[in-house]
Formats: structure tokens, sequence, C-alpha cells
């Protein structure tokens, strides 16, 4: 799924609000016209989760490198071990997990996305 000119994302891969769909109406994204360069994944002006299962077609490092492209790591915190900002992007690996059953983790998900969707940073645990 991935070159080294850019990305692939996966033929499963639907997004409502670019009016693309699996019913029909809309586009079907697959794999012939998902190639999308570094410097396009950078210009994306949305926020960005990647969600990927460990048992995905998504190999977990191209997962880490569309993060990485979308700003996510953050060193600093990284350095420190504590978030002080909202992430630019955010990564979520759900364990033993395939593309399908991504659709029946939405109370683990839940829990993620909604933080994301509200900017709120992930919260600190209160250590001392």
């Amino acid at each position: 799924m991935f070159q080294e000119e850019g990305f692939y994302f996966g033929s499963s891969t639907f997004a409502a609000e670019d009016g693309l769909s699996s019913s029909g109406s809309g586009k079907v994204l697959n794999i012939n016209d998902q190639n999308i360069t570094d410097a396009q994944m950078r210009a994306i002006s949305a926020k960005t989760m990647v969600i990927v299962g460990d048992a995905d077609g998504v190999k977990l490092e191209h997962a880490v490198a569309m993060f990485k492209l979308r700003g996510g790591g953050d060193e600093e915190a990284a350095a420190t071990g504590i978030l002080t900002k909202v992430p630019a992007a955010r990564l979520v690996i759900l364990p033993a997990t395939s593309p399908i059953g991504i659709s029946g983790e939405a109370k683990v998900l839940e829990s993620m996305v909604t933080p994301f969707l509200e900017d709120a940073p992930p919260a600190n645990p209160s250590l001392w």
C-alpha cells in the first residue's frame, strides 16, 4: 500500500464529508486513485487521527509514517513524559483487530475520538 513517492489508502476507506461513499452514489476510494505524496499528506488542513488494527491491511510502519507526516510525534512529550499541548495528529493501533473488526470497537474508540474532535489534550496522570 505504500510507495516511495506517497501513500495508498486502503480500498475500504470511505469519506462521507467528501461525497464519497460505498452506496454507489459517490466515488469509492480504491488503491488506484489514492496515491498521495508526502507533500500532499502534509498539506491536508484537517485534524488527523490515524486508526488501524494490528491485523489491518495497512502496515503499522505506514500508519506511523502517515501520523508523522501529519505532525504527530511530540518530541518534547517523549522527552518529558508529559503532554503540554493538543497533539497535531493522533495515532490509534487497536490490538488483535482487523479492518472489519475496527467497526466493532466503537466504545473503545469513542474515548479517544471525542477528545480528539474537541481538541482536548490527553489527560496526564497525577504522579506526584
